[in-house]
């Protein structure tokens, strides 16, 4: 195939997962609507001097993910801290359960009110806007945030959805979006995640409630006006949603249960599941396992890890579950992640789908454990293991294609790390400290657009505005 239509066909798939979001190198906190956290580009230069790096920070509270829009303009959303500590303490203990959150923690958590702050990535000058009108509503959990084609940012916090001007941070409209009704603090416990966008421009958001009864909403949202024009309780069991939009006209939300794989056509006024497509990953009473994380889209498959929430009795290790998109079975096998040893991790694996037309690459990684291995996805399903490498990663790695970079943490000697490898060898290129993080971050990395990438260190144990965001750039 000739290196244009390659190309082509590259930048085809870029723009299909890009569909609804601003042409940005991170519009949304996985990158895009496939939830690859992978960039064309953005990010180091390909061929940097490690030497040359510097790293510049500022203290913000418990930043948590992060969003690009022009070149001075970057996005971060925080100040939500339920469940977070529990998962520091697991994975600083190399633990799968360290007991439930205690009066203290919930005391804890009220200190911290859920945020965007808008920074200049070359000064670090940056004013902040509180999200507040969900205040008492819905447990504070990370909620998520995009830059819209048209745009405006939007994030959600505490079950409300707001419309913000991305130049001076207004919030233009805000919305409240309905609760999960149940037993007595179900309502409370519902927390909205997995904000996506479509094509024509609609916000698809959905909920589940940390009370795990397994029933969530899923929404269609107005961009304009915030009215919310479909909404479906549905079996959802998941902080996560990936979106698909395969042809002009068809469009799919992708949402996992306790125990099944599955997606839902979206329609103008309904959101339809695709029984034919369902597959059963695991058996929801068996308490050896916790459920789907996230899912992946990596063309011919939707991939996705179990073991995203803590467990008691947890004596599996991670697994990967690879479930087609064409001709899938009814049942799908669990594969080893990257361990035989029981672990968990609250992100997903990430990949590039483009690159290549007859496989794409992922990572999967398990803090636990402290070990991470890339593979060759092949689209019969086989899959192939490219490199394996002991880190302590806890933060969402970033993919950048153009330059062949993987960003991860490393936490070590006390405090965390910022490593940077070449994502198709796994060689180490360059290794910086972050002395001021003494913790495991929750955060993510993100590659910006001044030759520089961005992590956001929770450091969920201090209190409010002790955590970091740091820059490393080339001066």
């Amino acid at each position: 195939m000739a290196t244009t239509e390659k190309k082509k066909k590259k930048d085809n798939l870029h723009a299909r997962s890009r569909a609804g979001l601003y042409e940005t190198v991170w519009p949304l906190e996985h990158a895009d609507v496939w939830r690859t956290q992978t960039s064309p580009g953005g990010g180091l230069p390909a061929n940097f001097n490690k030497e040359s790096i510097v790293r510049d920070f500022i203290h913000l509270d418990q930043p948590f993910t992060g969003y690009t829009r022009d070149k001075n303009q970057v996005y971060v959303l925080g100040g939500t801290p339920f469940l977070m500590n529990m998962y520091t303490k697991m994975y600083m203990a190399h633990a799968t359960y360290v007991g439930d959150s205690t009066a203290a923690d919930l005391v804890k958590n009220c200190q911290h009110i859920p945020y965007i702050a808008k920074i200049n990535p070359v000064t670090l000058e940056h004013q902040i806007v509180e999200l507040a009108q969900g205040r008492n509503r819905a447990e504070n959990y990370p909620g998520g945030a995009l830059v819209h084609k048209n745009g405006f940012v939007y994030a959600q916090a505490q079950a409300v959805l707001y419309k913000i001007a991305a130049d001076t941070l207004e919030i233009v409209k805000w919305v409240k979006l309905p609760l999960v009704k149940g037993k007595p603090g179900t309502a409370k416990s519902t927390i909205y995640n997995g904000m996506q966008v479509l094509g024509n421009g609609r916000i698809i958001t959905k909920c589940f409630t940390s009370q795990n009864i397994g029933k969530g909403w899923i929404l269609q949202v107005d961009p304009d006006s915030l009215e919310i024009l479909v909404a479906k309780l549905i079996d959802v069991q998941s902080a996560r949603q990936m979106v698909d939009e395969p042809s002009a006209g068809v469009a799919y939300a992708y949402n996992p249960t306790l125990s099944q794989s599955r997606r839902f056509l979206i329609t103008n006024d309904d959101f339809v599941l695709d029984e034919a497509w369902t597959a059963d990953y695991r058996d929801e009473n068996n308490d050896s396992t916790t459920w789907a994380n996230g899912t992946v889209f990596m063309k011919s498959h939707v991939v996705f890890p179990d073991n995203s929430a803590p467990g008691e009795n947890i004596a599996q290790p991670l697994h990967n579950f690879f479930h087609p998109v064409e001709n899938p079975p009814k049942a799908l096998e669990p594969q080893f992640a990257v361990s035989d040893k029981p672990g968990i991790n609250f992100w997903k694996v990430a990949g590039d789908p483009y690159a290549n037309a007859d496989h794409g690459i992922f990572i999967t990684f398990t803090p636990t454990n402290e070990k991470i291995a890339a593979y060759r996805l092949f689209a019969d399903g086989k899959r192939e293991m490219l490199w394996e490498k002991n880190y302590f990663i806890s933060a969402s790695p970033a993919i950048v294609t153009a330059s062949d970079l993987l960003y991860i943490n490393d936490y070590r000697n006390g405090h965390d790390n910022f490593v940077v490898l070449r994502f198709s060898t796994g060689e180490e290129l360059a290794y910086i400290p972050v002395p001021e993080a003494v913790e495991t971050t929750m955060g993510i990395i993100f590659p910006g657009m001044n030759n520089d990438v961005y992590l956001c260190s929770t450091e969920t144990s201090g209190g409010v505005n002790s955590g970091i965001f740091s820059r490393f750039y080339i001066k």
